[in-house]
C-alpha cells in the first residue's frame, strides 16, 4: 500500500527550512552584537531635548576641497566624464557619462553620495528648465535596476562619527 499524500515530503522540507532558519538567525544575532548599537539601553531614559547632537566632523569639508576631489577623480578615468554643478548651494550634483553605455546624476552631501539616478545615454537628463533631473527613473528595467542597486549600496553604509 502506498500513501498518497506527501506528508513525508512535506515535514522534510519543513524541518530543512527549520535548520536553515535557525542557522542564518544564529549568524544575523552574532552580527548584530558585533556591531555597537547607536541607541542602547542607557540612553532609552535620558530625554531627546538632554541628548546633545553630534553632528560628524567629516561632514564639514569645504566645497572647493569636494570640487578638486572630483576633478581629480575626473582625470583619473579618461573614458569617464563628470560634470559638477552646485544648483542648491553647497550640495554638488555630477553628471556622470559613461562612454555611449549610460549617464549617473548623483546627488551629493560633501564627500558622501546621497542619491544616484542612472539611465540610458540617450536619455534625458535635464529637464524643461534646464536643471538636471533628479527625480524621473529611466524607461528601461535594466537602468532602474542598476539605479536599485546602487542605492541599496549606498544605504548599507552608514556616515562615519
Amino acid at each position: 500500500v502506498q500513501d498518497k499524500t506527501p506528508l513525508y515530503s512535506q515535514l522534510l522540507q519543513a524541518y530543512k527550512w527549520s535548520n536553515k532558519l535557525q542557522f542564518h538567525a544564529g549568524l544575523a544575532s552574532s552580527l548584530l552584537n558585533q556591531q555597537s548599537l547607536k541607541r542602547s539601553a542607557m540612553q532609552m531614559g535620558v530625554s531627546a531635548k538632554r541628548r546633545p547632537k553630534v553632528q560628524p566632523s567629516t561632514l564639514a569639508l569645504p566645497p572647493q576641497y569636494v570640487d578638486d576631489v572630483i576633478a581629480r577623480i575626473d582625470r583619473m578615468f579618461p573614458d569617464m566624464s563628470i560634470s559638477l554643478s552646485r544648483p542648491n548651494g553647497s550640495s554638488a550634483v555630477l553628471l556622470v557619462t559613461l562612454g555611449k553605455v549610460l549617464k549617473a546624476i548623483v546627488v551629493m552631501r560633501s564627500l558622501f553620495i546621497d542619491r544616484t539616478i542612472i539611465k540610458a545615454y540617450h536619455e534625458h537628463v535635464l529637464t524643461d528648465d534646464g536643471k538636471l533631473d533628479i527625480w524621473s527613473k529611466s524607461s528601461h528595467q535594466v537602468f532602474q535596476k542598476v539605479t536599485d542597486h546602487a542605492t541599496t549600496a549606498l544605504l548599507h553604509y552608514q556616515l562615519p562619527r
